[in-house]
């Protein structure tokens, strides 16, 4: 051991402190060292760790992280400068904290991290810039509205934009002050202890975690303030609304159950309240015995009077506030001042206009006086109560649910904004706008202490079903799918139990699926269901489209059928099991006649041929518009066979053909699904139709591929030939880049610009024609339906690739792994996509995630 060590153990933590990224905090005692006494070091309360900025402000010395940073041409000196030995007999070794300090440089991550950041400043591109918030008047107002306050918790950068100057809050690269760092951190200990922490563990332990490539993201029901968060919670409050009736009242309550966080400052509740069927509000009278809409008498009730007076009182706005945040143009966007009443009514559309009598009682509010014309509705106890703005109103709709979840459809707040340089050089050429998802302080807390933003009472239970043995399961990529299955093989569901609980429990076989949560409770982790001891609950089936037929008659089914203890049960009517649930639904006259699509499909008879007939109905069961398709069929199949036995009597020159009724049935069969091939469908997607024992396989089970790979070789030989002749030197340059790529067998994009009338289609395609005369698969898709008109064999990308109509980032193509249209997606060599700058870039994001799975399963190496 030589000297060196022995100064560094006698001084360990002096120069563990010498090398630490932040500082110890802590409220300091100072008064207990003004007496006699050894000194003392007091902290009152919790101690802390604090980071400051990465520079130091003009004529301020570095500190802690900063030493890292700034000015490391002197860095010993510098921290040496901060630390003085206690013992005179041991100082602090410069020789000894240089080594120190190259040991860190080597091993320390962090250490390495913060000079990267000395390196880059040095480099001097650094630019002084400015954050910029702008007034967006071109998309919806009430989601890119201007901030009310004077601070800012996150911007969350979304799609480019364009704005207009408005307002700046500036972002500054250094400060004054120290952030503090939460002990839960995985880096709260080697920052503090650099040396006791060398290679910085934290990261090694999980600080950072990798996602498998090409996993979808999808932000489930349960993440709070998602859109499917949004609609289920929507959903489960009409389920109430449906058992219960239109709720009465509807409060709105400021500085508080539906939380909803704008840019005014504090968030406020929205709360809807059913009142039993003694108080229910039913005349006028009983309205204004519960809503006022006035001002108090500030002799008789000056306590209310003030209260009205400082949190009820509207604006004041129009022609004399014209910059008031509700105005819209030159009106007030929630229609105040309102006019005198002398009783409370109602206007046509059913909502209540409450009594507002010219009292003579006024307020002054910013120099204008106001009147009974700008008091918000309120109910004088709850206001005594709460001292707050409890805005009530009354309500016998419906509309209010749909206002409480309102951010369905409206989405967000967000807001437009840009970085920009401080002195006269720009950033950048084109100014960059950013769409950015705004989150308000109060928004930020309120998420980072995982408060609800929603309640209800009583408690929805989202009843799940599903059909016989196909449950859902959910997996991880990463996972074995032996195990997988292994594991949830004797699982049971919310939906078998329900099968149990009918078997167990007679009391509730009188009950429907969707009544049952009102006298039972569903156990979650023991999977079954016992009667309940208290309280009730409202049962809501989860929603399915149309489009999802088997799932939705058995939907149907679980509304009206009782006791079932098994799915042959639920196929049960009179006695009678029948094949399958739409046979049952059909039974139970729960299925819609279909009246006008057999009356339109019989109108065009008159006039149609037979093959737009067939083409009509194919049509429509393409677009699930028919309750019952197999009635329609059965209504309609002699209409529908019109021309068939004539054109084949044409095709094999026989006027004495006869076809049995069975026969011509079979053949409008095949035309129908031929014509649903074409559109990338086929009639064994529709199990009620009839089956077609007519082969129409062709040379694949695959009809998407089949659908791409049955053109005519020698024709597009010809037609690429004629069009190939005609390319200039700009098309012929693109081509040949794009296709050397596609003959290698390598992935790449490229991006082909050029002003309207350059030829870019006529390019695509000659790319096509060569392609296909090649027997590989291409597929044209443009942002627009009119391009893809132009393109030859062209789609709309929503339609080939399944893309949402509503795009964002958590979106995915509707494509599962080793499906047919990922099946197509695999043998493609390539894709073409017209008009692509059009469309959303999560349009692009979501096909990747599909490409990487369509790839992943059958050619890896390709992409």
């Amino acid at each position: 051991m030589n000297v060196s060590c022995l100064n560094c153990g006698a001084l360990i933590w002096s120069y563990n402190n010498m090398f630490s990224f932040t500082s110890l905090g802590g409220k300091i005692d100072s008064g207990v060292d003004a007496g006699p006494g050894p000194p003392h070091f007091t902290i009152s309360g919790q101690n802390y760790h604090r980071l400051g900025s990465l520079i130091p402000n003009e004529g301020h010395p570095p500190k802690f992280s900063q030493l890292y940073i700034y000015d490391t041409q002197n860095e010993i000196s510098n921290r040496l400068s901060h630390f003085r030995a206690l013992d005179s007999q041991n100082p602090i070794d410069p020789l000894l904290a240089q080594e120190i300090l190259s040991v860190m440089d080597d091993y320390n991550k962090l250490v390495q991290i913060f000079r990267m950041v000395r390196d880059y400043l040095q480099s001097g591109h650094t630019v002084p810039i400015s954050l910029r918030l702008f007034r967006n008047r071109q998309h919806d107002p009430r989601t890119y509205n201007m901030p009310q306050i004077d601070e800012i918790a996150a911007l969350v950068v979304g799609d480019i934009g364009d704005g207009e100057d408005g307002r700046d809050i500036i972002v500054k690269d250094k400060g004054g002050f120290f952030q503090r760092i939460h002990e839960t951190h995985p880096k709260y200990i080697p920052l503090q202890y650099p040396l006791l922490f060398p290679f910085e563990e934290a990261v090694r332990s999980g600080d950072i975690v990798a996602s498998s490539i090409g996993a979808r993201i999808v932000l489930p029901s349960s993440f709070t303030g998602g859109k499917r968060y949004m609609f289920n919670n929507c959903q489960d409050a009409m389920s109430i609304n449906k058992k219960f009736g239109y709720p009465d009242l509807f409060l709105t309550f400021t500085c508080m159950y539906t939380i909803e966080f704008q840019k005014r400052g504090l968030p406020h509740a929205h709360i809807l309240l059913w009142l039993d069927s003694r108080d229910k509000l039913h005349s006028s009278d009983s309205i204004d015995s519960f809503i006022c809409a006035e001002l108090p008498d500030k002799n008789l009730f000056p306590k209310l009077y003030s209260a009205v007076c400082n949190f009820m009182i509207h604006g004041p706005c129009g022609f004399s506030c014209p910059s008031s945040p509700c105005m819209k143009g030159d009106n007030c966007s929630k229609f105040y001042p309102k006019k005198f009443v002398s009783q409370t009514t109602f206007d046509p559309s059913g909502y209540p206009i409450y009594r507002r009598r010219d009292l003579g009682h006024t307020v002054t509010k910013k120099d204008i006086v106001l009147d009974n014309r700008s008091v918000v509705p309120y109910n004088p106890k709850l206001l005594m109560k709460y001292q707050a703005h409890v805005n009530i109103e009354f309500c016998n709709k419906s509309n209010c649910i749909k206002y409480l979840f309102k951010y369905i459809n409206k989405g967000v707040d967000r807001v437009t904004a840009t970085l920009k340089s401080r002195d006269d050089e720009c950033v950048d050429e084109i100014q960059q706008y950013y769409d950015c998802r705004f989150l308000s302080p109060s928004e930020s807390i309120w998420r980072i202490l995982a408060f609800k933003i929603h309640n209800r009472q009583p408690a929805v239970v989202r009843l799940t079903f599903h059909d016989e043995g196909k449950q859902s399961v959910v997996f991880n990529d990463s996972s074995n799918l032996v195990s997988v299955l292994r594991n949830n093989r004797a699982r049971g569901t919310m939906f078998l139990a329900w099968f149990d609980a009918n078997r167990r429990y007679s009391e509730g076989r009188h009950l429907t699926y969707g009544q049952f949560p009102s006298r039972f409770t569903y156990d979650s982790d023991g999977r079954f269901w016992k009667p309940r001891k208290r309280g009730c609950a409202v049962g809501r089936l989860s929603f399915i489209p149309h489009s999802n037929r088997d799932l939705f008659y058995l939907r149907l089914l679980l509304n009206v059928q009782v006791g079932c203890r098994s799915y042959e049960d639920l196929k049960t009517v009179n006695g009678h099991v029948h094949d399958s649930y739409r046979e049952a639904c059909a039974a139970l006259k729960l299925l819609e006649d279909d009246r006008e699509f057999i009356a339109a499909i019989v109108e065009v008879s008159q006039l149609g041929s037979g093959i737009s007939l067939r083409q009509m109905f194919a049509s429509l069961l393409m677009s699930n518009t028919m309750s019952d398709p197999l009635h329609v069929w059965e209504s309609l199949w002699q209409v529908l066979v019109d021309g068939i036995l004539y054109h084949r009597r044409r095709a094999l020159n026989d006027p004495d053909l006869v076809i049995s009724p069975e026969d011509l049935k079979q053949l409008c069969l095949l035309d129908i699904d031929n014509y649903l091939r074409e559109n990338g469908k086929c009639l064994e997607n529709y199990k009620c139709m009839p089956e077609l024992r007519i082969s129409n396989s062709g040379r694949f089970d695959n009809v998407l591929l089949e659908n791409e790979l049955k053109y005519d070789r020698d024709e597009m030989k010809k037609l690429y030939e004629d069009h190939m002749s005609n390319l200039n030197s700009d098309q012929l340059d693109a081509y040949h880049k794009i296709m050397g790529v596609v003959d290698d067998g390598v992935g790449s994009m490229f991006f082909v610009y050029g002003y309207g009338g350059t030829g870019k289609t006529y390019l695509w395609k000659t790319i096509s024609y060569k392609l296909r005369s090649e027997g590989k698969i291409v597929l044209n898709v443009a942002s627009s339906g009119i391009a893809s008109i132009l393109l030859p064999g062209g789609r709309t990308a929503h339609s080939q690739f399944r893309l949402p109509l509503n795009l964002t980032k958590e979106s995915c193509c509707r494509i599962k792994r080793k499906s047919k249209k990922a099946e197509l997606l695999a043998m493609t060599s390539l894709i073409i996509w017209d008009e692509a700058p059009m469309i959303n870039k999560f349009a692009f994001e979501a096909f990747e995630r599909t490409l990487q799975d369509a790839n992943f399963t059958s050619r890896p190496e390709r992409y």
